[in-house]
């Protein structure tokens, strides 16, 4: 089996008042919150009962481990008005 690594990817909603986060995008690119804050960053960005919030969310960290050469799909992250901001791989 190939060696596995720890992948980091920040992403940022692209509105001043976070776009309802694309909870697909989780299953596309394998990915979960890396910690229990930025689950609940997520949801503030659904808001209760579907309404979004209008509160601003700091970016939201999430993670995969994987092969080393894995990114993630900039492109339809961008399409869902947010953006990758970092991608960082650990040992």
């Amino acid at each position: 089996m190939a060696k596995q690594f720890a992948h980091i990817v920040t992403v940022r909603s692209k509105g001043k008042t976070p776009f309802p986060f694309p909870i697909d995008m989780l299953r596309y690119d394998g990915l979960h919150p890396h910690t229990e804050a930025d689950s609940g960053k997520i949801m503030r960005t659904i808001g209760r009962y579907g309404v979004p919030s209008t509160e601003e969310v700091e970016d939201i960290q999430l993670a995969r481990t994987t092969r080393k050469n894995w990114k993630p799909q900039d492109a339809r992250w961008d399409s869902f008005l947010y953006t990758v901001v970092s991608h960082e791989v650990l040992p």
